[in-house]
């Protein structure tokens, strides 16, 4: 395992659980889930959605960025693993970025006005 590795969401789940002593059956009733759910959550078969991260949130404390945030973090890192980046072609320069995101910035002012 590599020492940058993020851990998946499941692993910061798992440590809550027991340390608060709290089981799967317990953790899905406050969580308004199945206990299915928790179980494919904590064998990392399923990822931390937006609406799982709002009830993490409720029944485990942070926020639900922060579980959006581990979510991300995890698979970004493993999508930098499989992604070659040598066949993909840059379309764009620092000069070019800039200067649309000035642009677009213009259009959404007039948007908005």
């Amino acid at each position: 395992m590599d020492i940058n590795e993020p851990l998946h969401p499941s692993v910061v789940i798992a440590l809550w659980m027991k340390d608060w002593n709290i089981g799967v059956r317990r953790l899905a009733e406050a969580m308004a889930i199945s206990p299915s759910a928790i179980t494919r959550l904590l064998r990392g078969e399923r990822k931390v959605s937006a609406e799982l991260a709002i009830r993490l949130a409720v029944v485990m404390g942070e926020t639900p960025e922060h579980w959006m945030s581990l979510q991300n973090r995890y698979d970004l890192y493993f999508a930098n693993k499989v992604i070659n980046r040598e066949v993909l072609t840059v379309l764009y320069t620092d000069e070019t970025k800039s200067s649309k995101v000035v642009r677009l910035n213009r259009e959404l002012d007039k948007g908005s006005s």
